[in-house]
């Protein structure tokens, strides 16, 4: 009738997203897998699989890494696969505060493309018991012939 809809929810007219984590966490390790599938208007599928994890083993850095895989429903078949990744590392009582690293995929590699990566650092210092001040730098890598761009920046965190 007049003023039907048919692109509700789970038709073939209406764009649906699913999802889901598992998680397990202990005392000094932690890991998680995610799956999600994102249809278009078109009934076209789009699915990414992901695995997170974290090492925190006492008296060493923390590291946590992860990885995700997608599929891009409509795109060709050469060029339909996504991938990202990062790992990093944290280390605990550098001077009174915490020194960090990490590097990844700046964004979702294309099948078959180079990796345009990005790379960080920073340190989180404890000025008092209410003010925290992070320094950072970091670098980000864009497609060739393009350069760089690196950035510092300082956040400052209050709480009462």
């Amino acid at each position: 009738g007049e003023g039907d809809n048919a692109d509700g929810l789970m038709t073939k007219e209406g764009a649906d997203a699913f999802g889901a984590n598992v998680a397990y966490i202990a005392e000094t390790w932690g890991v998680s897998i995610n799956t999600a599938v994102i249809e278009d208007t078109n009934g076209v599928d789009d699915t990414y699989n992901g695995a997170q994890a974290f090492w925190a083993p006492e008296g060493f850095p923390t590291f946590s890494a992860g990885y995700e895989y997608g599929d891009v429903g409509s795109a060709a078949g050469l060029v339909d696969g996504r991938t990202s990744y990062f790992f990093g590392v944290q280390f605990a009582e550098v001077g009174p505060g915490t020194f960090g690293a990490s590097l990844g995929t700046k964004e979702a590699t294309v099948e078959g493309s180079d990796d345009l990566m990005m790379y960080e650092a920073f340190y989180d210092y404890p000025v008092n018991d209410s003010m925290t001040v992070t320094p950072m730098v970091f670098i980000k890598e864009f497609a060739t012939g393009t350069d760089d761009e690196t950035g510092v920046m300082v956040k400052t965190s209050f709480s009462f």
